[in-house]
């Protein structure tokens, strides 16, 4: 986030420091940052407990836009509820759950339905998996006991103040 204030120290030394450290702010938000990320499962009722095979991703952030890429094999999920992904920034809240990202999966029951979103879901740190199909209505999913997610979502986070 781009700082709107600024109050420099008269100390040259600690204003030197501030002044780096601004710059830094700055810069990042400008230039945004790619970051390795470990991506979590839950479930929307009980977390639980997750046993992880795979556990790998990456985040890119410029200023509030965010890209997650992720790839979760699990074997064990003691959660409740439906599948939710834990994201590592909350989603804004812009009164619809617009942010749709892509999934490729495997061994993952969705009965009726031919592929897999993953969606943002606004106000939230979470995202929640859904299958849908040509023509038809799109249904959560229930958290599996294993399972392997591959993907990436794209959403605009909270400005922080």
């Amino acid at each position: 986030m781009i700082p709107f204030t600024t109050e420099l120290s008269t100390d040259f030394e600690s204003a030197r420091i501030e002044l780096i450290d601004r710059y830094q702010q700055l810069a990042n938000a400008v230039n945004g940052r790619s970051e390795s990320w470990t991506p979590t499962l839950g479930g929307s009722s009980t977390d639980g407990t997750v046993t992880y095979t795979t556990q790998v991703g990456w985040l890119s952030r410029i200023g509030s836009l965010i890209d997650i890429w992720f790839s979760i094999v699990w074997s064990a999920h003691s959660g409740t509820g439906n599948l939710e992904l834990i994201l590592p920034f909350e989603v804004l809240d812009n009164g619809s759950n617009i942010w749709v990202g892509e999934v490729s999966d495997a061994s993952i029951t969705y009965t009726g339905k031919t592929h897999l979103n993953v969606i943002g879901k606004a106000n939230d740190d979470r995202a929640e998996f859904v299958a849908s199909v040509t023509g038809g209505a799109r249904s959560t999913v229930a958290v599996q006991a294993a399972g392997t997610l591959e993907g990436h979502l794209r959403y605009i986070t909270k400005q922080r103040r």
